[in-house]
């Protein structure tokens, strides 16, 4: 068939000369289910009129497309932009608001539609420039190589393509009549558009300073071609894309499938083309039958040998964790392999005083290099060195190898467990503690406990085993002491939930008595879907009422329950789905409770499935889920929130509560909440850890949430002496004025004086899964709570990154360094696709 075709569009577009000396790369996505679904990404190189490499699998995404030099490519799949080498190797990632939106590589970043703006970020991940269009309703925008225009579809009566001005925020339509399939040209001075009713059987490139057509094409028109107006007959293309680097070239995908009414559309089977303006040159790289191959960006006049050696490295990055005066820890090795042949004349540069790197062989297919540090000598914080291998027949590359020095352990934190105990009147709980050291690790080893309970119920002193009463009531305190300090836990002795919250997803149509409709807590604006056939709940554990599994959310979406307390809850998630082969991810409170997982794998189709979860809500800022699905197929019918609520404090601090620190002339905000706003509150604080107290408010107190305090030199003891404040023992206690019952107290310590302080204005909100904290050694230490891959950069106020980490966190991951130079600096944290930033001030 490709011959025939191929034959037939030369009659339209002139003779094809015989061979000749092109070249060049084009990147496909190769998914095997049509145009809006990720896939296989893949590089076809072409030269001399023959394909010479289809490579293997590169990646996994969509919107490939090459790097303005052609050394590498970046695509992105889900929320993750990917920078890689052009054998596949990612050299960087970030993540960006939109999920597997068009992504465009140009000399100034990637650019991206989302949200109604375009944005841009540098290679780092850095959002540089964003320009919001009031009419961008598709997040599959495509920028031109010099920064200048960008091509869309919008849906105004029927789609057509318009033109956004980048420079001034104006958008324009190009054209009058129906079209689709926008893209630049590198200059863009040039737009494709693809035409024809009711199948793409047409294309015409439009002039974008005018409008008017420069070049034309009409499948249906092409002599020779056995097509009619059946559904058996016809040809089309879709979603064309320009050359990153050429005016030249349109990248053109062609084929069949029996999709649209009264004619086949590109769906499910698709061949690669490239199409010359200049010669009228169209040709098939690759002739695909039976898949679906989706050609998106040709570099023209490079190809990629895909037989040189190219140097690959099993890791790019080494940590070494170790406690000051410790035994140094276990080495670390490191591969260097390569794409074909062998690698000759292996060398590495970079290793330091407290680093060797030890190379197996000079030459050969597998190299290891074995790397082992010495902490002798070593001072605590972070010490870093850039390791580069070198070779003479495949290049360079580097990996960083970071040695993290702790300070002896000791005893900072007791974490009990459960945090809310639930229990009916005369039952037991059993509770249980830990002690962790300053770094979020178990300290070694763990102290005897001593519990105690107050409140109501009793606790065995030993072993934690609590015991509730005949009567409901609660929360009660748990308190586990050991090793100096504390921790407390709640119980509450009750025999039904206070909290059950029913949520019906999906069409409004459907009402069932008790249950809610989802408008109220849905975000992101998705779909609703109706199944077209009868989910069965027979024998399915908690199910539903029937006429909750009539509908669905569809796409991606997410949840915000404001209005539920503080608490431990079970999350019930009530799924189903009539197509095979999709996958969903959930999210609650920053965690993730399900992680691609298939429906139909584990019950079939139309079969309900309810799933259970374990939620705490600690933060005062109510649940959130996030439900993210492959390609947006997310579907939820129903969900429960089922649970008990820890009942708030009538009064607490919520700053200074430990591990801030403050310099002297410094003016900082207390900050408290109170069940009664209007009350009045005695500020004291303490130098000493609480053992003495020194008020800082009028004998009155004060009113209102919040007190401005500038930090004095010295305090005024009781004997008139001058005591300066200079301490790492500082704490704030607040009390209610007119009945002095009501109190609260910093959780820690934290530090003021003529040292080096650490001040953090601004938070990153209570649902951030990162923390940064300073000690009073000085040392910062950030605190990633995710299982998703995170960066944390500190930036300098000319925009420069001064310090950066990455990697992909467990539930509980720190790591330390020295605090920068004296200034206000920016920390900027992206775990998974969220992103958060706190201003930091550093005073020495």
């Amino acid at each position: 068939m490709r011959g025939i075709f191929y034959a037939c569009l030369c009659a339209l577009i002139a003779v094809v000369s015989p061979a000749s000396s092109e070249t060049g790369m084009c990147l496909v996505v190769c998914s095997g289910s049509g145009i809006d679904r990720p896939g296989d990404i893949r590089r076809i190189d072409y030269e001399n009129d023959q394909t010479i490499n289809t490579s293997d699998i590169l990646g996994y995404g969509v919107s490939p497309r090459f790097a303005p030099d052609g050394n590498g490519f970046a695509y992105i799949t889900g929320t993750t932009v990917k920078i890689c080498d052009l054998d596949g190797t990612v050299t960087r990632e970030f993540s960006v608001a939109a999920s597997d939106g068009n992504i465009s590589y140009t000399a100034d970043g990637i650019y991206q539609a989302s949200g109604g703006q375009i944005h841009l970020y540098d290679l780092d991940g850095n959002e540089t420039w964003n320009r919001s269009f009031s009419d961008l309703s598709r997040s599959n925008a495509l920028v031109s190589a010099n920064g200048n225009i960008a091509g869309g579809v919008e849906k105004i009566g029927t789609w057509r393509v318009v033109i956004y001005d980048l420079e001034s925020g104006e958008t324009r339509p190009i054209m009058d009549e129906q079209g689709c399939s926008a893209c630049p040209s590198p200059d863009g001075s040039l737009m494709t558009q693809n035409m024809g009713s009711p199948c793409h059987t047409e294309m015409r490139i439009r002039n974008t300073s005018d409008g008017s057509i420069a070049h034309h094409l009409v499948l249906e028109t092409i002599t020779g071609l056995d097509v009619d107006n059946t559904s058996n007959g016809r040809w089309c293309w879709n979603r064309q894309t320009w050359s990153s680097n050429s005016n030249e070239w349109v990248i053109l995908p062609i084929g069949l499938d029996n999709q649209m009414s009264g004619c086949r559309q590109l769906r499910k089977t698709c061949s690669p083309w490239i199409y010359k303006l200049g010669t009228q040159k169209a040709v098939c790289l690759v002739d695909r039958t039976a898949d679906f191959w989706m050609p998106t960006d040709y570099y023209s006049g490079k190809v990629y040998n895909g037989n040189v050696p190219s140097l690959k490295l099993s890791e790019t990055s080494l940590e070494f964790l170790a406690d000051s005066g410790d035994a140094n820890p276990a080495s670390q090795t490191v591969i260097a392999t390569t794409t074909a042949g062998a690698l000759e004349d292996v060398s590495v540069t970079g290793a330091t005083s407290w680093l060797s790197v030890d190379l197996s062989a000079a030459s050969g297919n597998d190299i290891a290099l074995t790397n082992s540090i010495s902490i002798a000598g070593l001072s605590t914080g972070n010490h870093t060195a850039t390791i580069e291998v070198a070779t003479s027949n495949a290049g360079t590359k580097t990996y960083t190898v970071t040695a993290v020095i702790k300070s002896q352990p000791v005893i900072s934190e007791i974490a009990v467990a459960p945090s809310l105990g639930v229990v009916e009147p005369g039952g037991q709980v059993q509770f249980g503690a830990e002690a962790l050291d300053q770094y979020g690790e178990l300290f070694s080893p763990q102290p005897a406990f001593a519990w105690t309970v107050s409140g109501g119920g009793a606790i065995d002193a030993s072993s934690g085993l609590f015991a509730a009463g005949t009567t409901e009531g609660g929360p009660h305190t748990v308190t586990a002491a050991g090793g100096g300090m504390s921790g407390i836990a709640q119980v509450r002795v009750a025999t039904t939930p206070d909290i059950h919250v029913k949520v019906n997803c999906g069409d409004n149509r459907f009402d069932v008595d008790g249950w809610d409709p989802d408008d109220d807590y849905l975000n992101n604006n998705p779909s609703n879907h109706t199944w077209s056939g009868t989910v069965d709940i027979a024998g399915v554990e908690n199910a539903a009422p029937q006429d909750v599994y009539k509908s669905v959310v569809h796409n991606d979406h997410d949840y915000n329950f404001p209005d539920i307390p503080n608490g431990t809850y079970t999350l019930r998630l009530h799924l189903a789905d009539e197509h095979s082969d999709r996958t969903m991810t959930y999210i609650a409170e920053g965690r993730t409770i399900l992680d691609n997982f298939d429906i139909v794998s584990e019950v079939g189709q139309n079969k309900a499935l309810t799933k259970d979860f374990t939620v705490a809500v600690t933060d005062g800022n109510g649940l959130q889920l996030e439900c993210n699905g492959n390609g947006g197929d997310v579907f939820e019918c129903g969900l429960e929130i089922i649970g008990y609520s820890t009942q708030q404090d009538p009064v607490r601090l919520i700053s200074p509560n430990g591990g801030e620190g403050y310099a002297v002339g410094q003016t900082i905000t207390i900050m408290w909440e109170a069940a009664d706003p209007s009350g009045s509150f005695v500020i004291q604080v303490s130098l000493d850890a609480g053992l003495s107290w020194h008020q800082i408010t009028g004998e009155n107190g004060v009113t209102g949430g919040a007190f401005k305090w500038q930090i004095p030199p010295h305090f005024t003891g009781t004997d008139n002496s001058q005591v300066p404040v200079n301490s790492d023992q500082c704490m704030v206690k607040l009390y209610e004025y007119a009945t002095t019952s009501l109190e609260d107290v910093s959780d820690g310590v934290f530090s003021m004086g003529t040292g080096e302080g650490i001040v953090f204005p601004g938070s990153p909100g209570p649902r951030a899964p990162f923390t940064v904290r300073a000690t009073g050694e000085g040392l910062l230490y950030f605190i990633v709570r995710s299982t998703e891959p995170y960066t944390i950069d500190i930036v300098a106020p000319n925009g420069a990154i001064i310090d950066s980490r990455s990697g992909r966190g467990p539930w509980h991951h720190v790591y330390a360094r020295r605090p920068p130079a004296s200034g206000t600096y920016i920390v900027k944290a992206r775990v998974g696709a969220r992103r958060y930033a706190r201003r930091m001030a550093v005073l020495r």
